[in-house]
């Protein structure tokens, strides 16, 4: 979690990026309900999916939180296979 200054100078917010990776949508419903609840306590969140972030990221930002959902058979969701491979 980072803090930030939100450009005034006179507080800082806990800062939270929210990954998610989804073959049916859920993951994507979860990670607004998240970050939705997250903003109602005052944090600064950011909700990306896995498919339009780079692996390079990860390794230079604070550790986000990851809502991940597949179709329960037990398969590797596609988009987290380019993180897998950079890792």
């Amino acid at each position: 979690m980072a803090l930030e200054d939100g450009g005034s100078g006179h507080s800082q917010r806990p800062s939270l990026l929210v990954l998610f990776a989804t073959e049916m949508g859920s993951a994507q419903d979860v990670a607004d309900h998240v970050a939705r609840s997250l903003r109602r306590v005052d944090f600064h969140v950011r909700v990306v999916s896995m498919d339009g972030y780079s692996p390079v990221c990860i390794t230079i930002q604070p550790p986000p939180l990851f809502l991940l959902k597949g179709k329960n058979q037990g398969g590797f969701l596609e988009a987290l296979v380019k993180i897998n491979l950079f890792f």
